[in-house]
């Protein structure tokens, strides 16, 4: 089962961390065949040498799987070991490892766009949603939300879909990531409100677009730009 799962895995071009609950099984039963080839007096030494030899490996590569270090200085010492991150998600342009640079510049994600929604008027902003390009985006903004001024959260990706779209039309959308010509075919305007940049998160930049005037019922674009993936 193990080896045959790797390998339809590895066939499909999948993400690596899908096989990874496979692993702790496999690690139990070699620690057990282990156990039993080294049980006679004889070869009882081999044991401390395993065991000093997963100690040596896991010190060595710890700062790969921890951040026990500063981004930067992740950088510099996978450099250092020879390790370069290999991309596992659409978007990723970071030289840290997916799962590093992805707890990276929600914060100043969440701080551009709480500048664009106070720059409206009082009435645009009674009127005015945010629409995340993906569930990063969303879940982000809403946890964010706690520190920064911001309006309701929605996402047409993922689980986030289901629960939009918004009950009154928006007279203000604020979008997060992706290209300003897409906008302009749902909207009267699109206009660039900032961009959110932070190098070494998996998303380096991420631009925020103001739009107004929805062209056709917002139930209508919400069932076309659904996003399961």
């Amino acid at each position: 089962m193990f080896v045959l799962t790797f390998l339809i895995l590895v066939l499909q071009k999948s993400k690596p961390y899908y096989f990874a609950a496979s692993f702790p099984p496999m690690m139990a039963a070699g620690g057990v065949a282990w156990e039993r080839c080294t049980s006679g007096r004889r070869w009882r030494w081999a044991r401390g040498l395993m065991a000093a030899d997963l100690l040596a490996a896991g010190l060595v590569f710890a700062p790969a799987a921890v951040p026990l270090l500063s981004p930067e200085g992740t950088v510099a010492y996978l450099h250092r070991l020879g390790v370069a991150p290999v991309a596992q998600e659409v978007g990723h342009t970071s030289v840290l490892p997916q799962y590093f640079s992805d707890r990276l510049g929600w914060e100043e994600l969440a701080r551009v766009v709480s500048g664009a929604y106070l720059s409206l008027g009082e009435d645009d902003r009674k009127r005015s949603v945010v629409l995340g390009r993906n569930y990063g985006h969303a879940g982000a903004l809403e946890r964010w939300s706690r520190r920064y001024a911001l309006p309701w959260v929605y996402s047409v990706h993922n689980n986030y879909w289901p629960w939009g779209p918004p009950a009154e039309p928006p007279g203000v959308v604020i979008v997060t990531g992706g290209r300003r010509e897409p906008l302009e075919e749902p909207c009267d305007q699109v206009v660039a409100a900032g961009e959110a940049v932070t190098p070494l998160a998996m998303e380096s930049r991420i631009p925020v677009w103001l739009c107004r005037g929805l062209r056709r019922p917002l139930a209508d674009i919400w069932a076309e730009t659904k996003a399961f993936n």
